[in-house]
């Protein structure tokens, strides 16, 4: 008979599960291991054995293993109050979920140290099985104490773990000394020759790992929020945990570059018209130095009407509120809300961003090929027009042409080159305020430092609030660096009250987005049930297609540890959440959790990427959130500025003569049509005619348009079918 229990002095270390770490203070660290008793091959029993198990008053979990190593039979020795027949059962084969309330909710359940409270029996198909593991489905692990909170450790058919703390070396003698504080939102990997597992560090730097159980060797590195910072100190960074057990290390980190760098982001739940929404602003100083007089500006959408903020604002300009936030040391990070009214006077759909900059900025290492110049981009409503004004904001003189390109809804109506702009110089241009959401984007110049994108997006410029919607986030930001975030959202009317979003939302039904587009995700829950939510525990397996070594977090309703499982799937804990019912307080039974991560490199043209989420409440059944999708492609969105373009099999437009001095005569081939409309635009994207053109064959007349390029949409019955370019001379 051979007797695995979890402790390194013995044959093996088997240990069932992973790691929740909770913020704020805990009541209870429950550990629950396993003690695997095989007698190859009549039996092999899995006890429970639990430690610290103190004023419980519910748990829940699920063992996962492989039928090919082990048949399971039943369980025995249920040593807990309340603990019978119901509260275990083996929904799949590979599968025994556990779930259990305490008969006493008012002072819990104690049991003394290494109470084994069940064991399971299997009958060993395979000598030596390990293949038992804590499985987040269908129940996930979770222990309750009186207090509404526990932590937990159970470490699974992992032969033990890593933990450390990860730290500003501040003095260079690569150890983490007194007053040299730990550093949060850095990734910690460990390459195996079966896969990279991650950690993200927490507030205080600390970050922890099962180790894998084939695995032998693991390669320790870290992943930097920035290129600032560097882990000379990490030398001894092959972990050989072949024959298992607990093993620390502390990183100490040390800057290679001395600059400062603030992040910022920003976002709400959901918005709904005449109701208070809160937006949530994040913050971190991600730089090498400490940061002095930080100051937040968010600009508000004009049908938004602040209310209240956590913080004190220090200035109002129109619609735009600053937040001083005083010094912040390197690592510190923190949040504060604003609770806005949106106005009843919203059109339905409408949607209303949000933008919140950090500052002061600092360039740091820049290229000496870079010359100087930043361009920016503004558009507004005015009266009829719609207008955008192009700005050189930088400090030099451009020192060679750039270009830009406008999107009317979801077509590009012009692309143009923009001369060279001196230092504070503007290029003008309007369009008419048809109802269309006008989109203008900017190239910046070769070397520009960061990862600005520079665009402007004018939604309902309409006289009758007549407008298009829904375009705005089929398209990306400028928020490519990380001292500005901006959110934008269409409002609702009813709503999924726990569901998934991917930014941009991509171009068109096919939701297309170019290879290496960062992706942002948002999950949204709501607390529907009858009494307050105590735990809400939220996992998203992320697309092989996607990184997680380019994981960054962002704004948040409420507290959470993450975790980062079999190196992708993320878990989102948020501990003593207290989240009431919607019938009790609606507008606080709302969270959300958002981050954002890169594409893996170059992935292939047509490739989809998928993503949901479940999210637990408490011992309930988990919600399993909407699928997202993003198609990867190239060249996508439709120009009309091209010659040419039909969106109707067999179907041919013909003008003749071309170019037109008076009138040409326009034929359609390859389909009967009864009455189609015929729009033309001039080179300004601003619509001069909108005529029916009936039948196949019908005469283009110039008129008083003047001489120059035009462009042309056909469309029979709200169908799109051809697109071009003609020239009246």
């Amino acid at each position: 008979m051979k007797v695995l229990y979890s402790s390194i002095s013995q044959i093996r270390s088997l240990f069932l599960a992973a790691l929740l770490l909770v913020g704020g203070a805990a009541y209870s660290q429950v550990t629950l291991a396993t003690q695997v008793v095989e007698d190859f091959p009549n039996s092999l029993q899995v006890n429970l054995v639990a430690s610290n198990f103190q004023n419980i008053v519910g748990m829940q979990f699920t063992v996962e293993f492989d039928p090919a190593e082990a048949e399971y039979l039943n369980f025995s020795d249920l040593n807990l109050p309340g603990f019978g027949v119901g509260n275990i059962s083996n929904p799949l084969p590979n599968k025994i979920t556990v779930s259990w309330i305490s008969p006493d909710l008012v002072n819990g359940t104690t049991v003394p140290d290494a109470t084994v409270i069940a064991k399971l029996n299997f009958t060993p198909l395979v000598a030596d099985a390990c293949s038992f593991l804590f499985s987040q489905f269908p129940t996930p692990t979770e222990f309750t104490d009186i207090n509404g909170e526990a932590e937990w450790i159970v470490i699974d058919c992992a032969i033990g773990s890593l933990t450390g703390t990860l730290a500003a070396d501040l003095n260079d003698n690569c150890q983490i000394d007194a007053g040299e504080n730990g550093l949060p939102n850095f990734k910690v990997a460990l390459q195996g020759d079966n896969g990279t597992y991650y950690s993200v560090t927490d507030l205080h730097g600390n970050y922890f790992f099962p180790l894998p159980a084939n695995e032998t060797t693991l390669l320790a590195s870290v992943i930097p929020p920035n290129g600032y910072w560097d882990a000379p100190c990490l030398v001894n960074n092959v972990i050989d945990i072949n024959g298992g057990g607990n093993f620390s290390l502390d990183i100490p980190i040390t800057a290679n570059l001395l600059c400062t760098e603030l992040w910022v982001d920003v976002s709400t739940t959901l918005l709904r018209r005449c109701f208070d929404n809160t937006y949530t602003v994040s913050y971190c100083n991600q730089g090498t130095l400490p940061v002095i007089g930080v100051e937040v500006t968010v600009e508000l959408d004009e049908y938004l009407d602040v209310l209240a903020s956590s913080i004190p604002w220090s200035l109002i300009e129109g619609n735009t509120y600053t937040f001083s936030l005083g010094d912040l040391e390197v690592g510190e990070c923190g949040i504060f809300t604003i609770t806005a009214n949106l106005s009843c006077d919203a059109v339905l759909g409408q949607t209303h961003c949000v933008e919140a900059v950090i500052s002061p900025v600092e360039t740091c290492n820049t290229s000496s090929s870079w010359d100087g110049s930043s361009l920016s981009v503004q558009g507004n409503c005015d009266g009829n027009e719609v207008q955008f004004e192009i700005r050189n904001i930088g400090s030099e003189n451009m020192s060679a042409p750039s270009s830009y390109i406008v999107i009317e809804d979801d077509m590009i109506k012009m692309s143009e080159p923009i001369d060279p702009l001196n230092v504070d110089q503007t290029l003008n241009f309007s369009f008419p305020a048809n109802g269309s959401t006008w989109r203008v984007e900017v190239a910046q110049a070769p070397f520009h430092p960061g990862n600005s994108q520079p665009s402007a997006t004018v939604e309902g410029c309409d006289t009758d609030d007549d407008f298009s919607t829904g375009f705005v986030n089929m398209f990306g930001f400028d928020e490519g660096d990380p001292f500005v975030a901006i959110d934008c959202q269409q409002n609702l009317g009813s709503y999924d009250p726990n569901d998934k979003q991917g930014f941009p939302a991509g171009y068109r039904d096919e939701h297309l987005i170019a290879p290496n587009t960062p992706i942002e995700y948002k999950i949204r829950f709501q607390n529907t049930g009858t009494d307050t939510a105590f735990t809400v525990v939220v996992f998203d397996t992320l697309s092989t297609l996607l990184d997680p070594a380019t994981l960054r977090t962002g704004a948040y309703s409420h507290p959470y540890q993450l975790d980062i499982l079999d190196g992708h799937i993320l878990k989102f804990t948020f501990n003593h959440i207290l989240l009431p019912d919607s019938t009790t307080n609606e507008p606080a039974s709302h969270g959300f959790v958002q981050f954002k991560i890169d594409q893996q490199p170059d992935v292939a043209i047509g490739s989809m990427i998928y993503n949901d989420a479940a999210i637990y409440f408490d011992f309930n059944d988990p919600v399993i959130t909407n699928t997202t999708f993003h198609r990867i492609g190239i060249d996508f969105i439709q120009d009309v500025t091209s010659a040419r373009e039909v969106f109707a099999p067999g179907l041919e437009v013909q003008i003749t003569p071309h170019p037109i001095h008076g009138e040409a005569q326009m034929k359609v081939f390859g389909m009967e049509l009864q009455k189609s409309t015929l729009r033309l635009y001039d080179g300004f994207g601003r619509l001069v005619r909108n005529a029916d053109a009936p039948g196949n064959e019908w005469t283009l007349e110039r008129e008083s348009l003047p001489a120059g390029i035009y462009w042309y949409t056909l469309q029979s019955e709200g169908r799109l079918l051809a697109t071009g370019k003609l020239i009246f001379q």
